[in-house]
């Protein structure tokens, strides 16, 4: 690092010296000053957590040993780590402390030892955290599964984990129930698959153990549940709260499998090491300057990487106070701000949009938050959602659960997920490099047989460097059977014949200065008439044809006879009302969704789509959906809605509209104008 920045100043010390020899070089001189004193500020960031990892790692410090070491302070121990707002019940960094003890003893009398696979299907609440960082004590693995999940992907999601247990709460009973009898046996034939050997030689099934937090219920009783909630939660408990007998743990052992959203298929286990947690918990507040005297709003599923390190990790690993939601509350948000003193709020997908569908109050405007952190806010959004509810700073980040490609915007540029370096764009290896989309694959150099990098305005696919023995620059890949899934997300030869990229599957543009901007995924861009079609683009234009509160997804269907994919729109007009419904009790029932578009609409559709975008990328279809299917972390899932199409027979009683060529206008789609289009009786 002392190295990098010696360079920077001989390139500064060069490029005045250019300057006064060569007038042309005055606008990177003036782009190269800009975005200086930015550079500097996360060059210093990148070192102090390149050298606070290295030192963690020499001395085999890891996640666990920082919370205890905190827990066990004179300064924090009798400080509120985090308070579930339910009942504003207040767990101190000792509570946790306690409670995790437990945890981890009973765990060990259960016979759970280091390096097993403990699965926890629990809502979001601060047992939650105690749970795994008790199990994290002994060395165990957690493995998070999401709560909304049911039938074949729960049973895939603990399957594939190769759990030895599973803990979940008491209102989930009757959906373990459901997939409990074929359990043991999907975790033995997962174990074959990872192994590589057939379904016949599998390992004997071996039956399952069950805890429950909280008394269990229903068919799941049969199974007889241990339940975990009396020995942990009592102060009577008979189960020590004294540490536990501490294993050999290092800064590189697996803590956590987190789940990959599933938004184009069944969720895959990545693995999060100590290192990664630390780095990911850290690094925010670092950047952001989130210290122990903030207070952490987090209504996001504490199963997700978002809420579960991003926002808990803030009390584990930087001392903060997190508040943790249940359930996000549109309605209760700016309440629940202002009651627990929040300074820090955290959003991801549509949640700013739902809380922009909300009408005006004043708490909204009342409450202290300075800075709201997350990702995949909508540039549409963005400066209305800061304006409106007045918070000085928007913290986007880019990153996914398991990738190395992170990106930050520390400077609130309006709409960019973060910025790489254009005086040392090496100190930090990510590229956009040129990408094909007809034959989906990265663009190469004829004669280098090497990725092209993008110039400024160029749209491609953004790569992060492997180093295999550094932590940032690391990826670990999934468990099991996906593990084998690993290498397609790898790029060799990037920019050096054997270097070895990770891919991202997102499409970004950088603009003159170096900052980012997330344009769509690799797989929901489509081509028609030989044009790439950006569904983020068509998704804002209708967005802002209809308004605010409506949720859209594009993406491209096939029609007979035609190259390429048509654009369709799916657009729903459900209520952003509460998820938390039981907060709600008092208000009025929820209005049914609208489910067709009116006249006006059709109208408006036509003539704004016909002047925000180029005739290529205007959706031919529209559907009327109910309800989105959407992930718990607010993405919207598209893949049923493209195997789906247009065909009446396929979209569930949905109304479907085609712009009709020959009227000129939005006319429904009916079985006899599907065959049709699928007979090219109607040309596009």
């Amino acid at each position: 690092m002392v190295v990098v920045a010696v360079s920077l100043l001989l390139l500064l010390l060069l490029l005045v010296v250019a300057v006064v020899v060569s007038p042309s070089l005055r606008r990177t001189a003036s782009l190269w000053a800009k975005t200086l004193p930015r550079d500097i500020r996360s060059l210093y960031c990148l070192m102090d957590i390149t050298v606070r990892m290295q030192y963690l790692s020499h001395r085999g410090i890891n996640v666990v040993d920082l919370f205890e070491q905190r827990a066990r302070s004179a300064k924090y121990a009798d400080k509120v780590a985090i308070i579930h707002e339910l009942h504003g019940r207040e767990f101190t960094f000792r509570d946790l402390d306690v409670l995790s003890n437990r945890v981890a003893n009973y765990a060990l009398a259960q016979g759970i030892k280091k390096g097993d696979v403990v699965a926890l299907f629990m809502e979001s609440r601060p047992e939650f955290v105690a749970m795994w960082l008790g199990l994290a004590k002994i060395g165990a693995v957690t493995a998070f599964i999401n709560f909304n999940l049911k039938g074949a992907s729960l049973t895939h999601s603990i399957a594939i984990a190769h759990a030895k247990a599973v803990i979940f709460s008491s209102e989930l009973s009757d959906t373990l129930a459901e997939v409990y009898p074929g359990l043991s046996k999907a975790i033995a034939l997962a174990a074959a698959t990872t192994a590589g050997l057939p379904a016949d030689k599998a390992p004997p099934a071996v039956r399952l153990p069950l805890f429950s937090f909280g008394e269990a219920r229903g068919a799941v009783t049969e199974f007889s549940p241990f339940r975990v909630d009396q020995f942990i939660m009592s102060e009577n408990s008979t189960v020590s709260s004294a540490p536990p007998p501490r294993p050999a743990r290092t800064f590189h052992d697996v803590l956590l499998y987190i789940y990959t959203s599933g938004t184009t298929g069944l969720p895959k286990a990545a693995l999060i090491k100590h290192d990664r947690f630390f780095y990911m918990a850290y690094s925010l507040a670092l950047l952001f300057r989130i210290t122990e005297h903030d207070r952490v709003y987090c209504t996001l599923p504490l199963y997700h990487s978002a809420g579960g390190i991003a926002g808990i990790g803030q009390a584990l690993v930087n001392g903060a106070t997190v508040v943790v939601r249940s359930k996000f509350s549109a309605s209760r948000f700016w309440d629940d701000c202002i009651k627990f003193e929040c300074t820090v709020i955290q959003y991801i997908g549509e949640l700013c949009r739902f809380l922009l569908s909300t009408p005006p109050c004043d708490a909204e405007q009342q409450h202290r938050v300075r800075l709201a952190v997350g990702n995949g806010i909508r540039p549409d959004v963005w400066r209305e959602f800061q304006t409106r509810f007045r918070i000085p700073q928007i913290g986007e980040f880019y990153g996914s659960t398991e990738g190395n490609a992170n990106l930050v915007n520390t400077e609130n540029r309006e709409g960019a997920i973060g910025f790489n370096s254009i005086i040392l764009p090496n100190v930090y290896p990510v590229k956009v490099i040129r990408y094909d989309m007809q034959n989906d694959c990265p663009v190469r150099d004829p004669k280098t047989g090497l990725c092209i990098v993008c110039k400024p305005g160029e749209i491609g696919e953004l790569v992060g460097r492997i180093v295999s023995n550094r932590p940032l620059r690391q990826f670990d890949g999934y468990v099991g059977a996906a593990a084998a899934s690993r290498e397609r997300k790898l790029a060799r030869d990037v920019m050096a014949k054997g270097d070895c990229f990770f891919r991202t599957g997102d499409l970004l543009l950088m603009d003159d200065e170096g900052y980012l901007y997330f344009k769509d995924r690799v797989g929901d861009t489509f081509r028609w008439k030989g044009e790439n079609v950006s569904t983020t683009e068509v998704e804002e234009a209708v967005r802002e044809c209809l308004g605010q509160d409506c949720s859209v997804s594009v993406y491209g269907v096939e029609v007979a006879q035609n190259p390429g994919r048509a654009g369709m729109a799916a657009i729903s007009f459900e209520s952003t009302q509460d998820a938390d419904e039981s907060a709600n009790s008092h208000k009025s029932p929820k209005q049914p969704p609208q489910t067709q578009l009116t006249t006006s609409q059709l109208d408006m559709l036509l003539k704004g789509v016909n002047a925000r975008l180029p005739v290529y990328a205007r959706p031919l279809f529209l559907r009327v959906v109910a309800e989105h299917d959407m992930t718990g972390t607010f993405k919207l899932k598209k893949s049923d809605l493209q195997k789906q199409g247009f065909d009446p027979k396929e979209t569930a009683g949905d109304v479907c509209y085609f712009m009709s060529p020959s009227a000129k206008q939005f006319v429904k789609v009916d079985q006899a104008l599907a065959s049709q289009l699928q007979s090219g009786e109607i040309r596009l």
